[in-house]
């Protein structure tokens, strides 16, 4: 047998059924505007739609029925042939790797009353991350917004991160000094 390929189109009015006579082994379903019936050789009807595809293997078909069963309009087209058929997305396939990253870190001691800024920026580049960890064993350590207000809490002996490029101001309300570490991950 001589391979063969088609493409064919067929519109479907509202609640419309459509023969066709042609004879294949495959089917390739490239577009629909919506999910369709389809028989084939008058056997059962089932679902279709877009990006389906139908391999009878060394069996044929001679007669499809195609069936509307909405009540627009739907326009389909496929390819039809007696040979195998693989499809090859034109889709873009996007790889995306996280841009460079370093650690700039410190050990501090905040005075009773003080407050440490950290402004998001080491030259020319701007920060990714900030981690936070308070030392202490028994005293917290109050995170500040740009504007001074208060947003976070780090509890003794524990760490507060958040991804920010943004001020972060940190406050010790405390009668002691407070030992803590911050560590800022900044674009290379």
């Amino acid at each position: 047998m001589t391979p063969f390929l088609g493409y064919k189109t067929v519109t479907l009015l509202p609640y419309d059924t459509q023969p066709m006579g042609i004879t294949g082994s495959v089917l390739v379903f490239d577009t629909s505007t919506a999910s369709f019936l389809l028989s084939m050789d008058g056997g059962e009807y089932f679902q279709i739609r877009a990006g389906w595809s139908i391999n009878l293997g060394d069996g044929t078909f001679s007669r499809l029925i195609f069936q509307n069963p909405t009540g627009a309009a739907i326009t389909i087209g496929f390819y039809v042939g007696n040979a195998a058929m693989a499809y090859a997305s034109q889709a873009t396939i996007l790889t995306v790797k996280d841009p460079a990253t370093y650690v700039k870190a410190g050990a501090v001691q905040i005075n009773a009353g003080a407050t440490l800024q950290y402004n998001g920026t080491d030259g020319a580049n701007v920060r990714k991350q900030i981690v936070v960890t308070n030392l202490d064993a028994a005293l917290d350590l109050d995170v500040l917004d740009q504007a001074g207000n208060p947003c976070g809490l780090v509890f003794a002996r524990s760490a507060w991160t958040i991804g920010t490029s943004g001020l972060v101001q940190l406050k010790n309300n405390q009668a002691a000094p407070l030992a803590i570490r911050v560590a800022e991950i900044f674009y290379a």
